[in-house]
């Protein structure tokens, strides 16, 4: 055997090929790592190894067209390996073959029903914001986990195996395998692309159940809000060292913020909703903002009133000449979007944790039905289109729950005070004792007298005491 030497970059690249036939030059460090070299001038990387007894010499790819020296000196590490744990890389190189083939043969995966999903049934007819937390939740979770399996194979078990994965994140795991089934429904019906769906896999999976976030701020935690929302232009600019020009910009970007913020506030309108709206969408005189279809939730145009605090809060808002927004973002005819670390920086200095910008939704509508507004009246203060949706707040209707209690109590302790008073004279029944029963003339037919008993004989021979 010819003396070990480096397999590396310089030497693939330099090393001189044989007169005739091909010569292997073996590797000093990894052991049965070498460089073929024919007389031709082809190179090629292999790797010799011995398993259940027997030798073998495995082909890891040719110089320079499929590995790198470097990459090739990674592979041979990762194979040796697979050999001490009992792997045969010829074996595993079949099986991935036979896969592949299988794979082809048998149909598309389930990577390729998410693309065609997305592209022809959500991205026609979903938000944009739908589209991306859908993409999210595919390349996320559906994808990785599942994304090589043919769409006809893929079992119940595994997709309880994703859901079950997803177990600490109750409501993540819930909406990705709603998403999924949507995904093998879709195929299902979609007949122009012939996907072999039978049956959905998810059918049948039971839900993690999800507590419903309900949250509602006490007056002195608004309080601090709005005073916090207030200060947070000054704030994010103190301390930094900048231009007078670029704490000007900052601070006017931060009072859009704190301004975008204080609407949803007074509104609960949807984050989206609040930060992509345009003037032309608000009729101030008259106190109506309508939404249009495709920036709502439900894809229909919504119109409904807004408070005289939002309207003047509206009005206090300088308008940009060159922009359609109310509150304009960075870029040149865009409006703000991401605003979650201003959120969080004026969260923490009103000393509340834990709050989403969607809870200021729901601030609004467990406000107004613990003073008693009716659940219709809330769900179209917050455009809900599902009453189901509004019935969440219902146990914040304290005081008109314990006042209905309080009826019904009141209404059982007069029934005890007041009980009738026993009518002596009462008509004697059927069965009466013949003691407190009048004396009649005749006697009923088949009654015999036994003290004062009445023993009444039945003609199927039952008989019945009354005494």
């Amino acid at each position: 055997m010819a003396d070990k030497v480096k397999v590396n970059e310089t030497f693939c690249r330099k090393v001189q090929p044989p007169e005739k036939g091909h010569v292997i030059h073996w590797d000093g460090a990894i052991d049965g790592f070498g460089l073929r070299v024919t007389a031709g001038g082809h190179r090629a990387f292999i790797l010799d190894y011995y398993i259940f007894g027997k030798r073998h010499r495995y082909t890891i790819g040719k110089y320079p067209d499929d590995y790198s020296a470097e990459m090739a000196r990674a592979r041979a590490l990762e194979l040796r390996q697979g050999v001490r744990e009992g792997r045969d890389p010829f074996a595993e190189k079949e099986r991935m073959a036979q896969e592949a083939a299988e794979d082809a043969a048998r149909g598309r995966t389930v990577a390729e029903l998410a693309t065609a999903y997305m592209k022809e049934h959500v991205h026609p007819y979903r938000r944009p914001k739908t589209e991306k937390d859908y993409q999210a939740l595919i390349d996320n979770h559906i994808r990785p986990q599942l994304g090589r399996f043919r769409v006809g194979a893929v079992l119940r078990r595994d997709v309880t195996n994703l859901h079950v994965s997803l177990k600490g994140t109750p409501y993540l795991a819930n909406r990705v395998l709603a998403l999924l089934s949507a995904m093998y429904e879709w195929a299902r019906t979609d007949d122009a692309t012939g996907w072999g769906v039978e049956a959905n896999p998810v059918e049948g999976i039971e839900r993690y159940h999800e507590e419903q976030r309900v949250a509602s701020l006490t007056l002195e935690q608004m309080a601090r809000l709005l005073q916090a929302l207030d200060q947070y232009p000054r704030r994010r600019v103190d301390g930094l060292v900048c231009s007078k020009k670029q704490k000007e910009y900052l601070r006017a970007e931060a009072l859009r913020i704190a301004k975008a913020i204080h609407l949803l506030l007074l509104t609960g309108a949807r984050k989206s909703e609040a930060l992509g709206a345009r003037w032309t969408e608000f009729d101030l005189d008259r106190g109506r903002w309508t939404k249009p279809s495709h920036r709502t939730k439900q894809q229909r145009t919504e119109r409904g009133s807004i408070n005289d605090e939002a309207v003047a809060l509206l009005k206090s808002i300088p308008r940009d000449g060159d922009s359609e927004f109310v509150f304009p973002g960075r870029k040149p005819g865009e409006p703000l979007t991401d605003i979650s670390t201003a959120w969080h920086e004026i969260c923490e200095a009103a000393g509340i944790t834990g709050l989403r910008l969607h809870d200021l939704r729901h601030n609004k509508a467990s406000w107004a039905t613990s003073e008693g507004e009716p659940l219709p009246m809330v769900g179209a203060m917050l455009d809900q289109s599902q009453l189901s949706t509004t019935l969440r707040y219902i146990h914040l209707q304290d005081q008109p729950l314990r006042d209905a209690d309080n009826r019904f109590g009141k209404m059982v302790a007069g029934l005890r005070r007041h009980r009738r008073p026993t009518n002596k004279h009462k008509k004697p029944g059927r069965y009466q004792t013949a003691a407190h029963k009048p004396q009649t003339k005749r006697a009923l037919p088949g009654a015999v007298n036994v003290g004062k008993a009445l023993t009444i004989s039945h003609p199927h021979g039952r008989r019945g005491t009354n005494g």
